[in-house]
């Protein structure tokens, strides 16, 4: 599971929804709006996904999207609160009231 520390409104059911994608993929990820349209960082990997890693690695590819495309990853429709990324004070206030109404 590979989880971004800017996601601090994701909970428990959302991991565990990603981590049952993996019954179908080598690879799964919460389905976002933007682009790409999921969020690789909010994710989980099988580990035989890390031979892929490396050749990416090898090539001097450094994004997380890549390996998800690379493997053919799922997306997973979660509750898009938890995806709320936190890089500004703004966004800290918003996590902060969107917290008090959960």
């Amino acid at each position: 599971v590979v989880l971004a520390c800017d996601l601090p409104l994701i909970d428990t059911a959302a991991i565990d929804q990603i981590v049952r994608g993996l019954e179908e993929a080598r690879a799964s990820a919460a389905l976002r709006d933007g682009t790409p349209g999921f969020e690789p960082l909010c994710a989980a990997y099988r580990s035989d996904c890390l031979g892929v890693v490396k050749e990416l690695l090898r090539e001097g590819h450094r994004a997380a999207w890549r390996l998800f495309d690379a493997v053919e990853g799922v997306t997973i429709d979660v509750a898009a609160d938890g995806l709320l990324n936190v890089n500004t004070p703004a966004d800290l206030e918003r996590a902060r009231g969107a917290g008090e109404a959960g």
